[in-house]
């Protein structure tokens, strides 16, 4: 194949593609950014966030929005949970890239019994969180995000 014909290796889903990053950029949900931002503000972030709604409302883009913003350190590394999160420091992009160890994303669609959500919070999670080198790469176990 020329180069001009390769496929492109980094494809990714347009719904991933462009996925809101920060609360500015989720549309027609301003009644829960409002809220979301008054409990940062106040630092009175609640313990669990239950998001329902149809496909396509924002639920796990709102879900990813609220994981960097609690895990965002800043690029200079000594920032605390923020309503505008970096996107750049190790948690946020890490959160990004759907790898970090403290952020699991469950489908409920798929786990509809009580029996596989408890094996998608309990169960031992292995998941790769960087790369190291093309052949080896770190396995951490996935635990739950606390904050007190």
């Amino acid at each position: 194949m020329s180069d001009d014909t390769k496929p492109d290796a980094a494809y990714q889903v347009l719904a991933r593609k462009y996925r809101p990053e920060t609360f500015v950029d989720l549309v027609g949900q301003d009644a829960m950014v409002r809220t979301l931002r008054n409990a940062f503000e106040a630092d009175r972030i609640a313990q669990a966030f239950m998001m329902t709604g149809i496909r396509g409302t924002g639920k796990t883009s709102t879900a990813r929005i609220i994981a960097k913003g609690m895990n965002c350190i800043g690029v200079d590394g000594t920032g605390g949970p923020t309503t505008e999160p970096c996107g750049q420091c190790e948690h946020c992009v890490a959160i990004m890239e759907g790898r970090h160890v403290d952020v699991l994303e469950m489908d409920a669609a798929s786990n509809t019994s009580v029996k596989s959500s408890t094996a998608c919070t309990i169960g031992p999670h292995l998941r790769v969180t960087r790369s190291i080198s093309s052949t080896k790469s770190t396995c951490c176990p996935t635990v739950p995000l606390t904050r007190y």
